[in-house]
This record gives structure tokens, C-alpha cells and sequence, in this order.
């Protein structure tokens, strides 16, 4: 079975790190990108092609949901990844 690849995206630093390092204990899954506002997850998006993105709703330069409407609706994205959504 191929692993899962996984990015994960929250303006708050120590949330970023502590899904990291559970995402890189599963042998399952990847880690293929860390981002603290929604501009980095977005091209984290678009380079890296995660399967699944999870997602804080409130982020600096872009939110979760609009991070989550613009690449659903860009047609360059070749892979839209699930999002999974976390909020404080």
C-alpha cells in the first residue's frame, strides 16, 4: 500500500509541529509540506499534490475556506486533495 501524502497548514506554530510529528510516526503516511498561512498551503498545494490537506479555518493572508473554495475552482490544480479541518 502506498502512503498517504499529507500537508498541514495553521498559523499557529506548535500545532503545525505536533500533527507533523504524528503524521511522520505513521508509517502510512507522509508529511509533504508544513504551512502557517494560507498563501504557503496553497503552493504546497499545487507543487506537491497532497492526498489529503489538514486545514486550520483561521490563518493569516488567506483562510481555510478560502483556501479550500480557490483550489477547488483552479483548473491548474491537477490533484485536489480531501481537507480535513481543524479550528480552535
Amino acid at each position: 500500500m502506498e502512503k498517504l501524502n499529507v500537508a498541514v497548514a495553521d498559523d499557529n506554530e506548535r500545532m503545525v509541529e505536533v500533527l507533523g510529528q504524528i503524521i511522520e510516526e505513521d508509517k502510512d503516511l507522509e508529511l509533504v509540506g508544513k504551512a502557517h498561512n494560507g498563501e504557503e498551503i496553497c503552493n504546497i498545494i499545487r507543487e506537491k499534490e497532497p492526498d489529503v490537506v489538514v486545514l486550520d479555518i483561521i490563518m493569516p493572508k488567506m483562510d481555510g475556506l478560502t483556501v479550500m473554495d480557490q483550489i477547488n475552482h483552479d483548473k491548474m490544480v491537477k490533484k485536489h486533495p480531501s481537507f480535513i479541518v481543524l479550528t480552535a
